[in-house]
């Protein structure tokens, strides 16, 4: 959970940088983002071991599931927490640049599951009931 607070802060925090306003709802979207695209991608791959289809409904409960907790737990005094928690940390811009990572690295890891899983009729990551 300390990751995801990290990624939340650091998040936060660059988006405060040039938005004064809803920097923690940024960070809260992008976490929540992240979180919700590495559980798909792990649902995709047990899915595909198993020949089973990702379904519709599973995207939108994992993706409900993370927006919804992210809100309750991530917000505005909780930034404030975890800045001053953090305000003093060492290595700043390397942890900037492997939070990035880990960013691009979820995203790219989603549409490779996604990939891996396509099927021969040509539907991306065998989804049904679209």
């Amino acid at each position: 959970m300390k990751f995801f607070y990290y990624c939340f802060y650091r998040i936060s925090s660059a988006y405060k940088f040039w938005d004064k306003t809803g920097y923690y709802i940024a960070g809260n979207v992008i976490t929540a983002g992240c979180f919700a695209g590495n559980v798909l991608a792990l649902i995709s791959l047990f899915l595909s071991f198993s020949e089973r289809e990702l379904t519709k409904s599973i995207i939108l409960a994992v993706l409900l599931v993370s927006y919804v907790l992210n809100l309750f737990i991530m917000s505005e005094k909780k930034y404030l927490q975890l800045s001053e928690q953090w305000k003093d940390e060492k290595y700043k811009k390397l942890k900037g640049w492997l939070i990035f990572s880990y960013i691009l690295l979820s995203f790219v890891l989603f549409f490779v599951s996604m990939y891996v899983n396509y099927d021969k009729a040509g539907t991306l990551g065998r989804i049904t009931d679209w």
